[in-house]
């Protein structure tokens, strides 16, 4: 997926969520990890770039855990099965 597909998934998903701002940045971590800052209308993104790999359905389901841990503090959707097996998967790959 390209940064464009990412953050138009993550905005997407935040509108539905009350955020009329979403940006996505995305950050070469050295790990699968997204971190977050928000207010009551926005939240801005930073996203590891082993995550431009990986299929849509796996970004909205890592958006919809994001976006509702944010709204509730600590409960949120869980990640899909799919996003389970896409993230166990990538776990040992080598870290350039």
């Amino acid at each position: 997926m390209t940064a464009e597909s990412i953050s138009r998934i993550f905005a997407d998903v935040g509108r539905e969520y009350g955020f009329s701002d979403v940006s996505v940045e995305i950050v070469p971590f050295t790990e699968l990890k997204i971190s977050w800052e928000r207010s009551i209308t926005w939240a801005d993104f930073m996203i590891s770039d082993r995550l431009e790999g990986a299929p849509e359905d796996v970004i909205e389901s890592i958006a919809i855990t994001a976006h509702t841990k944010m709204r509730s503090g600590t409960r949120a959707i869980p990640y899909t099965k799919a996003t389970i097996d896409w993230i166990e998967s990538h776990k040992m790959e080598a870290v350039e």
